[in-house]
């Protein structure tokens, strides 16, 4: 079974956290909410992203949001998606200026994790 973990994105201090520090709780008829409060931060300020159930070749877990350098296809670099239609993350390659064109995330032993949307947005410039 695949383990179910998450990340945030804090939008205002502009850093990543491990779900240990941001605490998270289910309410039955309102779904998934965060116990976070403190200076600058509300839950409105974080993107959660999901853990794939996979490493990359260095044993770095890969989650929603990072990009990665596919070692297979030297020059490669795609972004982890999901997909609502097919229900799986994958791997949103750049073509023409633009991340459009999209495959299943697969080969993780293969791939190297070199950052993240939010933290290292110019790895997705030429």
């Amino acid at each position: 079974m695949r383990e179910i973990k998450f990340r945030a994105w804090d939008s205002v201090k502009r850093n990543m956290m491990q779900i240990g520090d941001f605490p998270l709780y289910h309410e039955p008829d309102n779904g998934l909410h965060s116990g976070w409060s403190g200076e600058g931060g509300d839950w409105d300020s974080h993107v959660l992203m999901q853990y794939t159930g996979l490493k990359d070749k260095n044993g770095v877990e890969i989650y929603e949001g990072d990009i990665l350098s596919m070692l297979v296809e030297d020059g490669y670099i795609c972004q982890v998606t999901w997909n609502d239609k097919t229900a799986v993350f994958c791997c949103k390659y750049k073509d023409h200026q633009k991340f459009n064109n999209s495959d299943h995330l697969y080969g993780a032993e293969l791939c190297e994790v070199i950052g993240n949307i939010y933290q290292n947005p110019e790895l997705l410039e030429e």
